[in-house]
């Protein structure tokens, strides 16, 4: 027998009334209670489903309101933020409510702790911190509910609730708040748990620390600050945190402190042993800070101080090295450890200060040299020239002083130093010295492996009654291609074939813009052939909808009577805010449509790629052309636009065969879109090409031979080509205009590296591409931008780096974009640079690096080699320890062939990165293998920055490479 109580509940759920829930459950006994708790889980689904629909209809009503709202601003011709009904409706819209109300239910009626735990951290029951979509607090109608219990069950449910947190919170959400409450409002002992720690921090309010003094937690959560994972990451950039505790340290009038000091200063030296990264570090540092420790309290900790010299962070080393200057005199062992801990580490501020400490010790005659032999052997081993410059002058001074024992420890370091100092070494404490660097001999002329031609561009028939998916280009040019042939060949067949498609589109779409989407472009062009003038005759329909359209839309049809549809210009995005990869296939809709409105459709299009990555050949789009002429058909605007945004600038090696019945080998493209004629261009490859030891040079020389005969035939078709289309196209064949100019510039957003590409185009460009190109903050997906841009690949990478180093969610290029870009064409500037330096310093993460895209460019001599160099300075400091690897795959692709072009990269690099920053073993590292590189590709001739280095009067091993480079280039 049912007690009404659940039936009471679920109305109460179903109109999204916690507080009614919450009342209703103060007066339920056992039998209410077990009786709501029993129908509880089936319910569940039941509500969601409920609620889901009702927030269907809530967001339908309110899209309705902005579409009426939308089409009054238009026809005041205002903003419609700036009309006084839109501030209600941008309004955040609260979702799922009925969460909350089955959340108090639960707390109410099921039976046991674990089971109300287990209840509220349902996955369906949390929701999630959204500003944009409102929250309800549920907090205060819990806290009631629950404290109806026993209060052991209280403090059980409170512990259970705080053992389920997980992870790390910016914010304090509802469950964080009902678990903190709980615990306070109990007393029960808070869970030794990271992830309790976190969310406490996240709720207090540091800001003020009498209010924190107030928190029942504190005792038990300050502890933990120096325990818990995560802490140190989630407070490296409060100052609040450390003044508050700090604060807490004080006396009041009752004359004791509310937070222990020596308690804090010895969770810091604690979390500082523990280690960690140096950034996670910084909120206990400043707290250090502040605390300022005594004399004494330095003296407690002098021994932690000192293990903290040679294996903490950088920022903690320091702090660990004031306060052992503070110590006073060590005994000669502890001072020689502490001294080679300095010693032992990479950042030179604290080399320095270790081999100055070692100079102070081993100044004083009271003092046995052998305690520091070890010290200053790992000094003599360092990294940094300079400071085994003074670490060899000090043992040399002191030679005399150390016996044989620690003479064979500084001994076993000579073989370890460049060869001069070693000898000076060698001279105090025996030894053999190594010899003065060997330069390596020239490579060998070898043949570059060339790019593959990217693969035919499959036009077969595509199923027209699918509309094309907004991020699918290839299915995007198939649908165009094969709707404006059958519209040629077929139009009753044709328009059969759509007219269901005509459906999807609804009268008000005629008042809306823009249209974002393919579909929609389709379902207008189906109607439109199924109903010929249906986009003239719309304004007549408008005050008096067709009985066919659902309510809603006669409604607002209705209220739309007299109102001008969109133009169609409106109807297609602004490339301004839009990615180009998107509005481009965006055009070619609007524009196909509006040829079908006015009964214009071409036979075929224009620009219809012949390659698989969006390239269009010349040959391929001159012979369009050609029947354009012969039938007397102008081109569409937009078509030809798009088409010589994709015009392939090589002529293909199947192309030079065909024409010439000689398949021969690959060989280097013939560079079609280069400032002199393609013709010229092959001509001054072949003579290249037979400067190649053997029978491989002489294969590619005839080979390019043809590809010029080839190259001639295209342009000289072109040339006869009448109107300003072909004029158009034979000019790019011949001689184009100045290549479009990238400039990168590094900046920031919310401390996250960005780098945005400028572009200069040159006056004949401007149509073609300023739109496009427009400056934005955001990167576009370089897989998508290239078809549009085929012919362009260095502003497809340019507009694809933006994000390149961000550790934000945002799109950035990757490895296999970057062989995309290698396999397309037109030259390398800045933005392809970058993206080769990136890979070369293993940008890319966990993949290795691809040496093809490198190889190929040098192949086809599109490689911006200089610039990569520049580019690879610009990403050294942000990736410096991938050098090494980096270093190695520069000289396998030398050893493959590409050593000039490696040369070229260095030669932009040393006068970007030598002049940015102070010397340290990463320019050391650089002219030792630019000096091996010249002497690789047979370099000649001074470099500026080499030479002011190799003339300096103090020796380093930064000079010392240089002067080897130097002697190289300058050698005749």
């Amino acid at each position: 027998m049912t007690t009404g109580a659940w039936e009471a509940v679920r109305k109460a759920v179903d109109a999204y009334d916690m507080h009614a829930v919450a009342l209703l459950a103060a007066g339920f006994g056992d039998d209410e209670r077990r009786e709501v708790a029993a129908q509880l889980t089936a319910y569940l689904p039941v509500a969601r489903r409920i609620g889901e629909e009702d927030d269907e209809r809530r967001l339908d009503r309110h899209h309705e309101k902005w579409d009426v709202l939308q089409a009054r601003a238009d026809e005041l011709d205002v903003p419609v933020h700036s009309l006084p009904e839109a501030q209600h409706l941008m309004r955040p819209q609260i979702m799922e409510r009925w969460i909350e109300p089955l959340r108090v239910a639960g707390a109410a009626t099921l039976p046991g702790a674990a089971a109300v735990a287990a209840w509220l951290n349902r996955r369906e029951l949390r929701r999630p911190l959204n500003r944009w979509q409102g929250s309800i607090d549920d907090v205060p109608q819990l806290v009631a509910v629950l404290s109806a219990r026993p209060a052991a069950w209280q403090s059980d449910l409170a512990v259970r609730l705080a053992l389920r947190l997980r992870g790390a919170r910016p914010e304090a959400d509802n469950q964080v708040r009902l678990v903190l409450e709980m615990l306070r409002r109990t007393g029960a002992e808070p869970p030794k748990h990271d992830p309790l720690t976190l969310a406490w921090l996240a709720a207090a309010t540091p800001s003020s620390s009498a209010t924190l003094a107030k928190d029942g937690l504190l005792d038990a959560m300050v502890p933990r600050l120096f325990e818990s994972e995560g802490v140190g990451r989630a407070l490296r950039d409060s100052t609040d945190w450390p003044k508050a505790l700090h604060k807490l340290t004080a006396r009041s009038l009752t004359g004791a402190a509310r937070v222990s000091r020596k308690a804090l200063l010895s969770g810091c030296v604690r979390r500082f042993l523990r280690g960690g990264q140096a950034a996670d570090l910084r909120f206990f540092i400043r707290l250090h800070d502040l605390l300022d420790p005594t004399d004494g309290e330095v003296a407690e900790h002098g021994h932690d101080y000192l293990r903290l010299l040679p294996i903490a962070p950088g920022n903690v080393a320091e702090l660990a090295l004031k306060r052992v200057r503070r110590l006073g005199e060590l005994p000669a062992h502890g001072a020689g450890e502490a001294v080679l801990g300095l010693l032992f580490r990479q950042e030179s501020k604290l080399v320095g200060a270790g081999l100055s400490w070692l100079e102070r010790l081993l100044r004083d005659p009271a003092h046995d040299l052998d305690d520091y032999a070890s010290a200053l052997a790992t000094a003599l081993a360092g990294e940094s020239a300079v400071v085994r410059e003074r670490a060899v002058k000090l043992a040399v001074k002191h030679a005399a002083r150390f016996t044989p024992l620690g003479a064979e420890t500084i001994r076993q370091a000579v073989e370890l130093l460049p060869a001069d100092q070693g000898g000076a070494l060698a001279t105090a404490f025996g030894g053999e010295a190594n010899s003065p660097d060997q330069t390596p001999a020239p490579l060998p002329p070898r043949p570059l492996p060339v790019a593959p031609e990217p693969g035919l561009f499959e036009s077969s028939p595509q199923d027209l009654t699918a509309p094309p998916a907004r991020y699918d280009w290839t299915a995007q040019e198939q649908w165009l291609d094969t709707f404006v042939r059958q519209a040629a060949t077929d139009r009753a067949a044709l328009t059969a074939a759509l007219t269901p498609l005509s459906a999807d589109f609804h009268d008000l779409l005629y008042w809306k813009s823009p249209w974002t989407k393919p579909a929609i472009w389709v379902s207008a062009i189906a109607r439109e052939l199924a109903e010929p003038g249906a986009e003239h005759t719309a304004p007549s329909r408008a005050g008096h909808p067709a009985t066919a359209q659902s309510p809603k839309a006669e409604q607002m049809l209705s209220s739309l009577g007299g109102v001008p549809i969109k133009p169609l210009t409106e109807r297609v995005p602004d490339p301004a805010n839009c990615d180009a990869s998107l509005y481009m296939p965006l055009a070619r809709f609007a524009e196909v449509y509006q040829a079908l409105l006015d009964e214009r459709l071409p036979p075929y299009l224009l620009a219809t790629p012949s390659r698989e990555d969006g390239g269009l050949d010349a040959a391929v789009l001159v012979e369009r052309l050609e029947g354009y002429a012969a039938d007397n058909i102008a081109p569409l605007p937009f078509d030809l636009r798009q088409a010589l945004l994709r015009l392939r600038r090589s002529v293909p090696d199947e192309m030079a065969a065909q024409a010439h019945g000689s398949p021969g080998e690959p060989a280097r493209p013939v560079a079609a879109g280069a400032q002199q004629p393609p013709v010229e261009t092959a001509r001054t490859v072949a003579v290249q090409a037979q400067q190649l030891p053997g029978e491989a040079g002489q294969m590619v020389a005839r080979e390019q031979q043809l590809r010029g005969e080839t190259a001639r035939t295209v342009v000289a078709r072109a040339q006869r080509l009448p109107g300003e289309a072909g004029r158009m196209v034979a000019a790019r064949l011949t001689a184009r205009p100045v290549e479009p100019q990238v400039t990168l510039r590094w900046t920031t957003h919310g401390n996250d590296p960005r780098i945005l590409a400028e572009i200069t185009l040159a006056p004949e460009d401007h149509d073609l591409l300023a739109d496009l190109l427009t400056s934005r903050t955001s990167s576009e997906s370089c897989q998508r931008l290239l078809p549009a841009l085929a012919g362009y690949r260095e502003l497809v990478a340019a507009r694809s780096v933006y994000g390149l180093l961000s550790s934000w969610p945002i799109a950035r290029p990757d490895t296999d974009d970057l062989r995309r870009l290698a396999l397309a064409d037109g030259p390398g500037g800045p933005g392809m640079a970058l993206l080769l330096a990136w890979s070369l310093l293993g940008g890319d993460s966990g993949r290795a690096t691809p040496k093809e895209p490198f190889l190929w460019m040098a192949a086809s001599g599109d490689l911006p080699a200089e610039e990569v160099g520049r580019q690879f300075a610009a990403l050294l400091p942000r990736l410096r320890g991938h050098l090494p690897e980096a270093l190695r795959t520069l000289q396998e692709l030398a050893e493959l062939g590409a050593h000039q072009e490696v040369w070229r990269v260095m030669t932009g690099l040393l006068p970007a990165y030598l002049q940015a920053e102070r010397a340290t073993t990463t320019h050391t590292r650089l002219v030792s293998f630019a000096a091996d590189a010249a002497a690789w590709a047979g370099a000649r001739g001074e470099l500026p920055v080499i030479t002011d280095l190799a003339t300096r009067t103090r020796t380093s091993d930064l000079v010392r490479q240089a002067r080897r480079l130097h002697t190289h280039l300058t050698s005749l």
